[in-house]
C-alpha cells in the first residue's frame, strides 16, 4: 500500500511542476504595435503584420502564417499579467541585405541572461531562453520575418491546490497511525 500510495503522490507533483509548452505559427496573426497575442504582449516601434512580403514593402495578406516587417524597428516581448517564461525555438530571418542583422537579448528582473549579437541570414534558429521576463529584437532597416515561436511557461500550483493535497497527506497519516495503534 505503501509505494503505489508514494509513487501517485510523486506523480501528482510531478505533473504540478510541470511546463506547457506553446507554439505560436501566426496563422490568425493580426498585427499592430502594441496588442496581446498567444498570452504574450508584444509593444513594437513599428507596426507589425502577417503574411510573406514579397519584396518592395508590400506584403500578401493570402499567404499568412509569419510576422514581417519591413525596414528598421526593435520588438519587446513578455508575458500578459507578467511572469518568466522560456522561449525554446524560433524561426527568425534578417533581410536579404541586412547590413546589421536582428539582435536578440533577453533579460530578467532587469538585468541581461542572453544574447545573440548578430547572425547570418536563414530560418531555424535554435534559441534558449530560461526564465525571461523581457525578450527584446532589434533589427536593421533590411526587415525582420519572425515564424514558429515556441515558448512555455511553467504552471504554478494555485494554494488550493497544495491545501487539498496537504489535507490528503494528512488524512493518509492518521489512517496510518489509527491502523498503528489499533
Amino acid at each position: 500500500m505503501k509505494k503505489p500510495l508514494l509513487t501517485a503522490i510523486l506523480a501528482l507533483c510531478a505533473h504540478a511542476a510541470g511546463a506547457t509548452e506553446t507554439l505560436l505559427n501566426f496563422d490568425d496573426f493580426v498585427g499592430g504595435s502594441s496588442f496581446n497575442y498567444g498570452g504574450l504582449h508584444w509593444e513594437s516601434s513599428v507596426p507589425l503584420v502577417n503574411g510573406y512580403g514579397n519584396g518592395g514593402g508590400s506584403y500578401d495578406p493570402s499567404s499568412p502564417g509569419d510576422v514581417e516587417y519591413q525596414g528598421a524597428g526593435e520588438l519587446t516581448l513578455s508575458l500578459v499579467g507578467g511572469g518568466q517564461f522560456d522561449v525554446n525555438s524560433i524561426g527568425l530571418l534578417a533581410g536579404t541585405f541586412a547590413v546589421q542583422p536582428p539582435v536578440v537579448t533577453a533579460y530578467r528582473d532587469g538585468a541581461l541572461i542572453y544574447t545573440i549579437p548578430e547572425y547570418g541570414h536563414g530560418w531555424d534558429y535554435t534559441v534558449t531562453i530560461n526564465k525571461a521576463d523581457t525578450v527584446k529584437f532589434n533589427w536593421d532597416g533590411a526587415g525582420l520575418r519572425m515564424d514558429d515561436l515556441k515558448y512555455s511557461v511553467a504552471a504554478v500550483p494555485e494554494p488550493e491546490t497544495y491545501a487539498l493535497m496537504l489535507s490528503g497527506l494528512a488524512l493518509v497519516g492518521l489512517r496510518a497511525r489509527r491502523r498503528n495503534q489499533g
